[in-house]
């Protein structure tokens, strides 16, 4: 059975390597259907470059649960791409 680097597999499957990863927490305060929301947020910015070099930037906007499973997520496929 043949060893794949991650620098392979990422070609091959076509993945990006992320290139940057900024985050920062918010609350929000007031919207149009609700005069007082008061719930906490993450916003994160990805910029992720693709085999061919070129780079995409990705804005999310992720509730505090959504963003802890976007984190297991990535420490997963962190820890995997490490193995390889």
């Amino acid at each position: 059975m043949a060893t794949t680097t991650a620098a392979a597999a990422t070609e091959m499957i076509g993945v990006g390597q992320l290139i940057d990863f900024k985050w920062k927490l918010g609350v929000t305060a007031q919207s149009s259907e609700a005069t007082a929301t008061h719930s906490a947020y993450v916003a994160v910015h990805l910029v992720v470059q693709d085999p061919s070099g070129k780079q995409a930037t990705h804005a999310l906007e992720l509730s505090l649960p959504e963003f802890h499973s976007f984190s297991k997520q990535i420490k997963d496929a962190s820890t995997l791409l490490a193995t390889q």
